[in-house]
């Protein structure tokens, strides 16, 4: 029983922590602490005012102490569960929640953080039905109806969602948070002028709003304004300085615009921010973090070949430096990294490695050894089918299974083996739909699962529960996510291929589907996986009435030999700029038409570049280069009947740019090399019988394109060539028998395997 004095002492404390004066609160609070450690209320409430400042390490141990001792004091829960969700330990917030609800059923702010944990455990469909309980009790409970939108957004139910949001902004126009989780949900649409509106509505109610600043960010960045995104990330972050997403989304649009220190150092003030600093490796989980994230800042395009060189070096330590950090945290063991290294993880895919044309069998496995101990990857097998079917579960996971080049092969490849043999299961980590997402949903059942750090284990589990006899990663390297989903096993057999023509590094990618004219005989060295040759291209392409393209007006000059370089900039290497002079000394009238680089920095590399390889040679760029635009698919098809002769970029040669070419009878010069990446167009040509446009070495590549720019009647004659012959390369069952029968082989072993441990 406390005593008068101290009855009066707490009062006065209260008073005080009431009015705002926390200073004076917080003294009284820890006298009473000192004088009597079990006084409850000046536990609760000094852990109350160290969570106000952000101290929540110490406010959840006064807390719970305070709540030990007075075990059904339902405020005390309220406050506890609240501070667990602000430190984001959102199941621990669930469980105190459900143990209040026990006291008080009725308790709305109990069940509306439930709702709030649920929404961040990605548990939808249960969030749901706590916010629905809430507003039965409270149809005008403010911070319920603009939640529950963000839930429905999650669920793709924009629709639902939006509505949500209006509701609590017909109770209240003056609810900013409404505005800013409308535009939210405007720009998740890609309704961008609408987001812009809402964020300013919510900016015009709470100027200093740094959740808005940062959507604002996000639109403009959607919309190509980097320097806008940029300063309005800015403001978000003087407005809030510990707003994590800010920091994160700065780093990346940093990253994304060659801006790689600012882009490294913003990640480095998210990872001291969401590190835990009670952590005993602090100092090695933010090293760990770093250098994770600086695998990605990497340029997409090189200004000379020394810079190749050092940037590889520079790799190359990073990962000595990931290696380094992990022993240090784990002592080379799996480690139980907190989620601020995770985020790293999710954050890079080391696409741009590649592009430096090198043999990455090393890097890419010592990545993989690395995300698999952060990753804690169990290796389990997965459950055997006990009722097996006679048709072979056939899964394909990607995040790119739209109208990209990385899922095209992939749906013309599925799409042709004998339906009544498989079963299709499509996992689309992504929400946008568009004519070829439109096709995977016909193939079979069709999945939309999330593969965020928050979610990735779920969706996993999902796809574990499928049963599957086979899993294909279509594109591992395009994203973070086919990255991370690449360490894990789900099926017995899990294969990729042409999607990113690299090998993967992880030890749970069992095959490398590739062809027989697109390696050489010790291919199999730059591989982790077992490397299948498939017959001729490895591909089935349906026929060129896919690439048909569509008229558009080019700013080109008339009367000229028109070369087209329509390559991502990413896969020209600056060793080979001395080809275009060559060329240019030889057919005065050519023009070599490029198209501008994405990211945006890229084309003044190169355009810095050809005009130092120009002026080698005594020539001027500015008379024989042209750059265009970007363009949409349909215009870029139809680019190939404007120009005269497409040179294949050397190292890393077309794939569907040479299909668009020949679909156009367009000559295509190409020079293979070693690795599978610069031997996609040799393949195309070998196929189809037109040999004379494969150079042996650089001096021939050069000379077969001069002599198709200065003779036209050569020209015409391998164009007639391509248009006679191109029907080789569309539609080769041979391609698909031999994919088929690789499939059914591995499932009979597979079902040998499942007859003997029956």
């Amino acid at each position: 029983m406390a005593s008068a004095d101290e009855q009066q002492k707490l009062q006065t404390a209260l008073s005080h922590h009431q009015n705002g004066n926390i200073n004076e609160a917080a003294k009284l609070y820890r006298e009473l602490i000192a004088a009597n450690s079990r006084n409850s209320y000046a536990l609760h409430f000094l852990g109350v005012i160290e969570a106000g400042v952000g101290h929540f390490d110490e406010a959840k141990s006064l807390i719970a102490n305070s709540l030990s001792l007075q075990p059904g004091n339902v405020q005390f829960i309220e406050n506890y569960a609240s501070i667990l969700f602000q430190i984001g330990d959102y199941k621990t917030a669930l469980q105190i929640c459900e143990q209040g609800r026990q006291i008080d059923q009725s308790n709305v702010t109990l069940s509306y953080v439930s709702a709030v944990a649920l929404l961040k455990l990605n548990r939808l469909q249960d969030a749901l039905v706590q916010f629905d309980r809430v507003l039965s009790q409270q149809p005008n409970h403010l911070a319920a109806l603009n939640e529950r939108g963000s839930a429905l957004a999650e669920l793709k139910q924009y629709d639902a969602a939006i509505a949500s949001v209006e509701k609590a902004l017909a109770v209240n126009p003056h609810y900013a948070e409404a505005h800013l989780n409308k535009g939210n949900l405007y720009l998740d649409l890609t309704r961008t002028a609408e987001a812009i509106v809402c964020y300013e509505k919510a900016l015009a109610l709470k100027p200093d709003l740094a959740e808005a600043w940062l959507g604002m960010g996000n639109v403009f960045r959607a919309i190509k304004q980097n320097d806008q995104a940029l300063a309005a990330y800015d403001k978000a972050l003087a407005a809030n300085p510990s707003l994590a997403q800010a920091w994160f989304s700065r780093s990346n649009l940093c990253k994304a615009i060659g801006r790689f220190d600012e882009a490294i150092d913003s990640f480095d003030r998210l990872l001291k921010l969401t590190t835990p600093k009670d952590h005993d490796k602090y100092d090695n989980v933010i090293a760990l973090g770093r250098s994770i994230f600086s695998l990605d800042c990497i340029q997409a395009i090189y200004g000379d070949e020394a810079e190749i060189e050092q940037c590889r070096m520079r790799i190359t330590g990073t990962m000595e430096a990931i290696n380094r950090e992990l022993n240090a945290i784990g002592n080379g063991a799996a480690v139980a990294c907190p989620q601020s290294v995770l985020e790293a993880v999710f954050q890079t895919h080391g696409f741009h490695i590649a592009y430096q044309q090198d043999d990455d069998r090393q890097l890419m496995r010592s990545y993989s050894q690395a995300l698999r101990k952060i990753l804690q990857v169990d290796d389990r097998a997965p459950m055997p089918r006990t009722k097996r079917s006679d048709k072979i579960r056939l899964g394909i996971a990607s995040e790119l299974l739209k109208d990209h080049p990385g899922a095209r092969y992939a749906y013309e490849w599925l799409s042709n083996l004998p339906k009544d043999d498989y079963e299709f299961f499509i996992y689309a980590f992504h929400g946008g739909v568009d004519g070829l997402t439109r096709k995977f949903e016909t193939l079979g059942t069709f999945k939309r699962l999330p593969f965020t750090l928050a979610s990735f284990k779920y969706s996993i589990d999902v796809m574990r529960a499928d049963g599957l006899d086979f899993l294909m990663l279509p594109d591992v390297g395009m994203s973070a996510s086919s990255r991370v989903l690449s360490q894990y096993r789900i099926a017995p057999v899990q294969f990729t291929s042409w999607g990113h023509p690299v090998t993967t590094g992880s030890p749970n990618i069992d095959y490398f589907l590739s062809s027989d004219l697109v390696e050489l005989p010790d291919s199999d060295k730059h591989y982790t996986e077992r490397l299948i040759r498939l017959p001729n291209t490895s591909r089935f392409i349906e026929s060129d009435d896919s690439a048909a393209g569509e008229s558009a007006t080019f700013d080109l000059p008339s009367g000229r030999v028109l070369y087209g370089c329509l390559q991502s900039m990413y896969k020209l290497l600056p060793q080979y700029d001395f080809v275009y002079p060559k060329i240019a000394k030889r057919v005065p009238d050519a023009c070599f038409v490029f198209i501008e680089g994405d990211p945006s920095y890229a084309t003044a590399i190169l355009k810095k570049r050809l005009a130092r390889a120009f002026e080698q040679e005594g020539l001027s760029a500015d008379r024989y280069v042209r750059f265009l635009p970007r363009m949409t698919a349909k215009q870029y098809a139809g680019l190939f009947s404007a120009i005269d002769v497409n040179i294949d970029s050397i190292g890393w040669s077309g794939g569907y740019t040479t299909i668009e070419s020949i679909a156009a009878d367009c000559p295509v010069v190409t020079l293979p090399t070693e690795y599978m990446r610069g031997r996609h167009s040799y393949a195309m040509l070998k196929v189809m019988g037109v040999d004379e446009l494969i150079a042996m070495s650089a001096p021939d590549f050069i000379d077969k394109l001069a002599e198709l720019g200065a003779e036209p009647s050569r020209r015409l004659a391998v164009k007639k060539k391509i248009a006679q012959r191109k029907h080789k390369l569309y539609r080769d069952r041979a391609v698909i028998e031999a994919l088929d029968a690789f499939l059914k082989n591995e499932f009979s072993k597979i079902s040998s395997s499942s007859l003997d441990t029956a």
